[in-house]
């Protein structure tokens, strides 16, 4: 599943579709995709749960993080529509 993720952030990013990447996962697995966004110009965003969810590093590399909430899912599906 987390390669599945990694390539659909990819996808996203390189055909420049997105200007913000949503990551509600906290795990490390990521990274590189998460970097790859980071330098093609897209904001990723962590939604997390508990410190216990997600990796420091993935916490580091994200340029916003947000905890996980109705709110913030509502926010999130916007941008799906």
């Amino acid at each position: 599943m987390d390669l599945q993720i990694g390539l659909d952030i990819a996808t996203v990013v390189t055909g420049s579709r997105a200007d913000i990447v949503a990551i509600l996962s906290g795990d490390s697995d990521l990274l590189p995709a998460v970097e790859m966004a980071k330098n093609s110009g897209v904001i990723v965003r962590l939604v997390h749960g508990p410190k216990v969810t997600y990796h420091n590093d993935l916490w580091d590399a994200a340029d916003e993080r947000k905890l996980i909430s109705s709110k913030v899912i509502a926010l999130c599906r916007r941008g799906l529509s």
